[in-house]
């Protein structure tokens, strides 16, 4: 999910899909994005509590409201049929136990994700795509502490949901929600203007 590392099957990637249910049964992404505090902070944890993460709220978090995602990638490493999370930025996640974290690389395509799991529980609760969407963490919003403040506002890969789950009245994409393409092209282009600076700089130097 996110970092474009989804299973898609027949999908293509990269474009956001269409609607497949529109309901307004839930609070709309400005909404749920008023719930943390600015300068407060969000923290959750592991299964087995040996994993712990604060996450630090500004007026930029998170960048990504949570978001149910369909794909076969998450459905597997979940056990579920859709895992939900939240885009906060890498700065403002932090990991605040000792325990060590397992990781996986998830691949599709050219794209690699790196999943954090507990040593311990083996719960997965965050991941990131160093490639696609460097300087941001996913965040799996049900092991916050009180994940019911972070209701879902999209779907996304619902070409692969499985019929019997409902979305609970949120809307569905096939593929990418539009929120979730201006995302992707807002860090493709911090990320060009970074690789510029360097490059400009490492000019200078020589």
């Amino acid at each position: 999910m996110f970092g474009r590392g989804a299973e898609t099957g027949d999908q293509g990637e990269g474009e956001a899909g269409s609607e497949v249910s529109t309901k307004d049964a839930h609070p709309t992404g400005a909404e749920i994005q008023q719930v943390p505090t600015v300068g407060g902070s969000v923290e959750g944890g592991c299964l087995c509590g040996a994993q712990r993460f604060t996450i630090r709220m500004n007026d930029k978090e998170p960048i990504h409201p949570p978001t149910y995602c369909c794909c076969r990638m998450c459905q597997k490493c979940l056990g579920a049929p859709a895992g939900l999370y939240m885009c906060v930025d890498r700065e403002n996640f932090t990991l605040t136990s000792t325990a060590e974290v397992k990781t996986c690389e998830t691949w599709h395509t050219t794209c690699r994700n790196v999943r954090m799991f507990c040593s311990k529980c083996s719960a997965h609760f965050a991941f990131e795509s160093p490639k696609d969407l460097p300087g941001m963490v996913t965040v799996a919003v049900c092991c916050f502490d009180f994940p019911d403040s972070y209701p879902p506002v999209e779907g996304v890969f619902c070409s692969t949901k499985s019929q019997w789950f409902d979305l609970g009245g949120v809307t569905g994409y096939d593929v990418w929600s539009p929120g979730l393409t201006k995302v992707f092209e807002d860090y493709a282009e911090k990320i060009k203007h970074a690789e510029e600076t360097a490059s400009q700089q490492s000019t200078r130097d020589d």
